[in-house]
Parts: C-alpha cells; sequence; structure tokens
C-alpha cells in the first residue's frame, strides 16, 4: 500500500487493517469479553480484506437490535481487533445500513499520522 492517507494498524504486529477515511464514527463501545467493561470502538466503512479475518458468526443483541455478528481477527497476528456486522435480523431492516461494515477496538488499532508511507 502507497497512501498519503492515515492508516489503521493492528495494534500488535503493525500490519495495516484500514484507511483513516473509512472511519464513521469514533464514538462506539464494544466489549471483546462479556466479563469487561465496554471499550471505545471505531465505526468503520471498510477493511483491507486481505489483511483480517472474521470468524466465529453469532447472534447478538445490541441497543439497535438483533445482529448476525462475527469476530474480526488481523490476519497476521490471529489478534481479535474488532467486529463485523453480517446481518440485520430485526424485521423491518431499520438497521440495514450496517450490515457490511465493521467495528475497530481502539485498544487494539492504532491510527497513523498522515504521511507517505509504503508497504508491502
Amino acid at each position: 500500500v502507497a497512501t498519503d492517507e492515515a492508516l489503521v494498524r493492528c495494534n500488535l504486529c503493525l500490519a495495516i487493517v484500514s484507511e483513516g477515511r473509512q472511519i464513521l464514527d469514533c464514538n462506539r463501545r464494544w466489549n471483546t469479553h462479556p466479563d469487561q467493561m465496554p471499550e471505545r470502538a471505531m465505526f468503520m466503512n471498510g477493511v483491507v480484506k486481505e489483511a483480517v479475518v472474521v470468524q466465529n458468526q453469532h447472534e447478538h443483541r445490541l441497543a439497535q437490535g438483533l445482529f448476525d455478528m462475527a469476530d474480526l481477527h488481523c490476519r497476521k497476528c490471529s489478534t481479535q481487533i474488532g467486529y463485523a456486522f453480517i446481518r440485520d435480523k430485526s424485521q423491518d431492516q431499520r438497521n440495514i445500513h450496517q450490515v457490511g461494515r465493521f467495528g475497530l477496538v481502539c485498544s487494539r488499532v492504532q491510527l497513523d499520522s498522515i504521511g507517505r508511507v509504503e508497504s508491502s
């Protein structure tokens, strides 16, 4: 990837998992483990598909309704970095706009400052 855009990287291995321009909202909350407090997360329009693995699909009830969700992992180091919206299960499909989008947990990723970065 060669870009002048800010990049979103896995905190553990620094793999590029998305771009700053894909951020839709920085005020989401998510808990990666049910026994922990929710953490800050970014709602993302997209991720680098080759850099992530979507797995462990499950049904999850959020404040806005019922979804099929999945865990999002860094392909390079296998760290869980977020979640994916797979299917809106609400009867009226009021959350259909979230399907195909992602959440990245802020403690699991970092946003690089804008500047030219080259990586293979």
